[in-house]
């Protein structure tokens, strides 16, 4: 986004803003991806459900998760350990449903949605231009796929 500013020929504050806003809008969509890949529905976001968990990858939800310490990084550790596939999956999922992982993760991209409209709302972008970024954010955001 702060290339695409420069080269368009916005000046250093709102190159600045734009950047805040690629980041937090980035920040936003991998953690709805994450929240698709454990909670969403296969039919609907067109891949099985439970890759990243099947993959060992350190989403949003394993990191906050692990970051509840003791028994419940201890009861994650466990279930990392099983093979991968159905079970795997089953267990790390219960794990993140008693911790409310879905809502926490739904709050944090709310959290990261405001703050890229706020920057994109602080540049001196015209409005018309401002909605096009908005759409691109929600599209990108709101994704069931």
């Amino acid at each position: 986004m702060k290339i695409g500013s420069i080269i368009g020929g916005a000046n250093e504050k709102d190159a600045s803003l734009m950047y805040e806003f690629g980041v937090m809008t980035g920040l936003a969509f991998q953690i709805q991806d994450d929240w698709l890949d454990t909670f969403g529905d296969s039919s609907t976001f067109g891949k099985p459900i439970g890759g990243d968990i099947n993959n060992a990858k350190k989403t949003y939800l394993y990191v906050a998760a692990f970051a509840e310490g003791g028994q419940t990084a201890e009861a994650l550790k466990s279930a990392y350990q099983i093979p991968a596939g159905d079970v795997r999956v089953k267990a790390v999922t219960r794990i993140y449903e008693k911790l409310g992982m879905s809502e926490k993760c739904k709050k944090a991209v709310g959290h990261y949605s405001a703050k890229a409209l706020k920057a994109l709302n602080a540049t001196s972008l015209s409005e018309e231009s401002k909605e096009a970024f908005r759409k691109l954010a929600e599209k990108l955001i709101g994704r069931k796929k």
